[in-house]
């Protein structure tokens, strides 16, 4: 019995130098890792020399613009080290870029800046002079020969972000129709024609041209079943109806126009 309880005794003093030693060898640890804490933080970050980035990355499809004139700008604008870089001077001189739609710009440790850039989709032609996007954001001041074939536009005003605010304002209409804009008029009596996809012409007139669109689109499935022969134009300068022409009146015909009065 006794040495049982001697053997307890000497088995529990063992384990007790074990959790000591574990201990000691714990707070030795975390002693050194306050001292090498201590010792970066004594480095001065604004020091250019110190943790300098070396890599810039660019993410990104980058179609327009050169990746080398891109990764240049960023090391022009490179004042500074990883922490001290002003990363709002970087983002800003790449987004006055035309093509540039957005771009972000991150610190990736330890020595990385990397650079994420969405171009624009060219989606019009503006006066056949200026390109703009797909989302209506002008891009440049000329139309490269692939991207000839967009839709126009065509307006008297000096204002092009005027000119595609109306375009806009006519497209966001044609949502669910098998109808696209490829021509848009405005004179200088801000009177509106449209072509169609399907080449068909609309005349909208200088008052209440969304309502009559909005009344076209109405009457359009009927307008084209009401007659064999292709669609050319459609008139809708008118109080209570519409006029519409077709490419080849059938025979049976005296005129190639009818007008079509709108009940109720």
């Amino acid at each position: 019995m006794t040495g049982t309880r001697k053997h307890k005794r000497t088995k529990k003093k063992r384990l007790t130098e074990v959790l000591g030693r574990l201990l000691r060898i714990r707070l030795v640890l975390v002693l050194m890792a306050i001292g090498l804490v201590s010792g970066l933080l004594t480095i001065p970050v604004s020091n250019e020399e110190s943790f300098k980035i070396k890599t810039i990355k660019l993410v990104g499809e980058i179609k327009h613009n050169d990746p080398l004139l891109l990764r240049s700008l960023v090391e022009t604008k490179m004042r500074g080290n990883f922490f001290t870089l002003d990363l709002t001077e970087v983002h800003e001189s790449l987004a006055a870029l035309p093509w540039v739609a957005q771009v972000s710009v991150t610190r990736a440790w330890p020595d990385t800046l990397t650079v994420n850039v969405t171009e624009h989709t060219p989606g019009l032609i503006l006066n056949e002079t200026h390109l703009a996007s797909d989302k209506g954001k002008l891009i440049v001041a000329e139309v490269p020969a692939e991207y000839k074939g967009l839709p126009r536009i065509y307006g008297v005003s000096s204002d092009l972000e005027l000119l595609l605010e109306r375009y806009q304002e006519f497209n966001s209409k044609l949502a669910g129709y098998n109808l696209q804009i490829s021509t848009l008029k405005i004179d200088e009596r801000n009177s509106v024609e449209l072509k169609f996809n399907n080449e068909v012409d609309l005349i909208l007139g200088r008052v209440d041209q969304l309502k009559r669109l909005e009344r076209f689109l109405d009457y359009y499935d009927q307008i084209v079943s009401a007659e064999a022969n292709p669609l050319d134009r459609v008139d809708m300068r008118y109080a209570n109806g519409f006029a519409v022409r077709w490419n080849q009146p059938v025979l049976s015909r005296t005129g190639s126009e009818v007008r079509l009065d709108k009940k109720g």
